[in-house]
């Protein structure tokens, strides 16, 4: 105990830590916001799986590059104009008319600018806090994620059966955009240039262990993604039980988050 009343005595810190987690909270709302309100808009579930499969494909193609990134230009930038587009995207998919190629064509773009807040934030936590406290600050953090995969589907499904389908993403979209502002100006002169990683990124995808844990952890999300779907298919209209059922069974998805990016939160990017 006495080491987290450390943690939150360090100045900065926890400014640091509550503005990035704010800015992640969309991310524990979006799939569920973004499937809710095309299927509503269109009638129809296979475009709005199809717009939330593009949005997660897109996401894990270009988070590694947005990662990279990081490491060329810096933080301050990266994560300024990956969050614009993001949040953009967010408030465009929940307000503009659709059809199934704008949903999923705004789905890549939102996928594909995901800030790489993560990686940045846990790369510089070794920096920022004494090397005896290090290993506590990121339980802190992955205690506090899996607070956001509770809260934020309920959020989102509360919302957007609210009587207008796209306000879960509308009010993802505010959140990220607040929350990145709060984050970078937090972040201030912190924002040092991110180590480059000493092996390539190609290096990983030869190590068997790391490939086996990748498929696992796709089938694992996969799983949880097909719940959310028959969570809404279930309890079409009434978004308070569709929020709670996707929330409870949210505890074993941020573990298997967390159990997938904890090799590398204290590492370059």
């Amino acid at each position: 105990m006495r080491t987290y009343l450390d943690l939150v005595r360090t100045p900065g810190l926890m400014r640091l830590t509550l503005s990035q987690l704010l800015t992640r909270l969309p991310d524990a709302m979006l799939s569920i916001a973004v499937l809710m309100h095309v299927n509503a808009q269109l009638g129809s579930y296979a475009a709005a799986t199809a717009a939330v499969a593009s949005l997660g494909v897109s996401q894990a193609v270009a988070t590694p590059s947005l990662s990279r990134a990081v490491t060329a230009w810096g933080a301050q930038r990266v994560l300024a104009v990956a969050g614009a587009v993001h949040a953009g995207g967010m408030l465009v998919l929940g307000s503009a008319p659709l059809n199934g190629a704008v949903a999923v064509t705004l789905a890549v773009v939102i996928g594909a600018s995901t800030p790489p807040v993560v990686p940045v934030v846990r790369s510089l936590y070794p920096a920022l806090v004494p090397a005896k406290n290090v290993s506590a600050m990121f339980t802190l953090d992955m205690t506090a994620q899996e607070v956001i995969w509770i809260v934020g589907p309920l959020l989102a499904t509360t919302l957007a059966a609210s009587g207008f389908s796209g306000a879960g993403l509308i009010a993802a979209g505010l959140v990220a955009g607040f929350g990145m502002t709060w984050f970078l100006l937090t972040l201030g002169p912190r924002s040092a240039e991110i180590p480059r990683a000493a092996r390539g990124g190609r290096g990983v995808l030869r190590d068997a262990a790391m490939i086996a844990t990748m498929l696992a952890t796709f089938m694992l999300v996969a799983s949880f993604t097909a719940m959310e779907v028959a969570a809404v298919a279930k309890f079409e209209g009434q978004g308070v039980l569709t929020g709670a059922a996707i929330a409870l069974s949210s505890a074993p998805r941020s573990s298997a988050a967390r159990s997938s990016d904890t090799g590398s939160s204290d590492g370059p990017v």
